[in-house]
């Protein structure tokens, strides 16, 4: 599909945009008239739009006007090739008329695929379903704890430098400190277990001797209770088993044999350094885990590194979903986003792979770029510009821009007849005529 004239009707106003077939540049238009057009073109396809009609060619090769008068007046799809009314061919079950029905999409659908702008730059579409998660969390406080786990890992690192140790090494600490401390619980646990288990058995089982004597069926109570303390002493058994386990693999990755070797890497690092440097370590330490166990309850499994890589993601779909705490980040997201043009261009190519079959027949849509390159230097903007230029027609591209610069780019490529520019009309004022003296 390409679009060839979309006429915008107000009372005795009217405005009309040429489209290139290639690439039309739209200049000197600011948000809200880049998103008053892109809302325009997308109603008249599928409407109601009132006072907007739209000239096209499908990709078949039929020339159809569609026409939404307004005032009650019904809204019409026209051959422009033959003059033949076409409407009932793109009506939909429930009576409108809607030419993006039959590729599957909706309004939104549609405004996803084809309008190509700041956030979908800041959200690419790759892992997705990790960003929309993110995205439905309230915005501030999931990035107040990503910032505090990142606060307190600079701080760890920094202290364990300070006592000539890593990240790692104080992890590894931890790691041995807590598998130590379950052992010591699970440890007192069975020995608690054991000893009143021993004796409750040993009570039950000397109680149970007349019983037998007297009456088989009246030992059966003081049978079972010996066996329930029995299996409880075998299940916290299990357990120390499984605390030993784990400290000894805790240990193996810390380097020693056991706890005792460890103490003693330990105090060789530690014993070295100031009081307050240790106390340091430990606070750092403490902080670090809490805010671990903070960012876990709060995203599950989620890698932090992971996350803010792709926090301008998270923050742009969630933007797109309405949450006032990421529209009001978003602003600052795209003064500081950094650019990159390569990265731009792979974007927009799979934007351009996307929008080249829709639908059950493939149909083919134009794509909008709405200032997309906000943030690139000059040789970055021109490099896209390039590869817009190579890549327009398959699909039709549509840019609106208010950049200065990319308006005196058009206006040159358009001489060599690749592009059209529209620009708005400027304000003519009669110019003052000197008097001849």
């Amino acid at each position: 599909m390409r679009w060839e004239r979309l006429i915008l009707s107000s009372g005795d106003q009217s405005v009309t945009i040429r489209f290139h077939s290639r690439l039309t540049v739209v200049v000197g238009v600011g948000p809200l008239e880049r998103e008053g057009i892109t809302s325009e073109v997308l109603g008249a396809l599928r409407g109601p739009r009132p006072g907007t009609n739209l000239e096209l060619v499908t990709d078949r090769g039929a020339h159809l006007a569609v026409l939404r008068p307004g005032f009650g007046m019904g809204d019409r799809v026209i051959d422009t090739a033959t003059g033949d009314d076409v409407t009932e061919r793109h009506r939909t079950p429930d009576g409108r008329l809607d030419l993006l029905a039959p590729l599957g999409l909706d309004q939104a659908a549609a405004r996803r695929l084809v309008h190509f702008g700041t956030l979908d730059v800041l959200a690419p579409a790759e892992e997705m379903r990790l960003v929309g998660g993110l995205s439905s969390l309230p915005q501030v406080k999931l990035w107040k704890s990503a910032d505090r786990l990142v606060a307190a890992r600079a701080d760890l690192e920094a202290v364990a430098a300070e006592v000539g140790a890593s990240v790692g090494d104080t992890a590894v600490m931890d790691a041995v400190e807590t598998t130590h401390r379950e052992l010591e619980r699970a440890t007192d646990r069975l020995e608690y277990v054991r000893h009143h288990g021993i004796f409750t058995g040993l009570a039950c089982g000397l109680a149970g001797i007349p019983a037998v004597v007297l009456n088989r069926w009246s030992a059966l109570p003081f049978a079972v209770l010996a066996g329930a303390f029995l299996a409880v002493a075998v299940v916290f058994r299990r357990r120390l088993e499984e605390a030993k386990v784990a400290e000894a693999e805790a240990l193996n990755a810390a380097g020693a044999r056991d706890y005792g070797g460890f103490l003693q890497q330990r105090v060789a690092v530690l014993l070295g350094t100031e009081e307050h440097k240790r106390r340091r370590v430990s606070e750092a330490v403490t902080e670090h885990r809490r805010a671990q166990a903070a960012w876990t309850r709060l995203v599950g499994d989620v890698d932090l590194d992971w996350a803010v890589s792709h926090r301008r993601a998270v923050t742009a779909a969630a933007a797109e979903n309405g949450d006032e705490q990421a529209l009001a980040l978003i602003e600052d997201l795209r003064r500081s986003r950094p650019a990159d043009a390569r990265q731009l261009a792979d974007l927009v190519l799979r934007r351009v792979e996307r929008v080249a079959a829709v639908g059950p027949q493939g149909e083919t849509l134009p794509l909008i770029l709405d200032e997309p390159f906000e943030g690139l230097d000059g040789p970055g903007t021109r490099w896209m510009l390039e590869l817009l230029t190579r890549i327009a027609g398959h699909p039709q591209l549509v840019l609106l821009t208010e950049n200065r610069d990319i308006a005196a780019w058009a206006e040159l490529e358009q001489l060599a007849g690749h592009l059209s520019v529209v620009a708005p009309l400027p304000d003519r004022r009669p110019v003052p005529v000197p008097a001849r003296s």
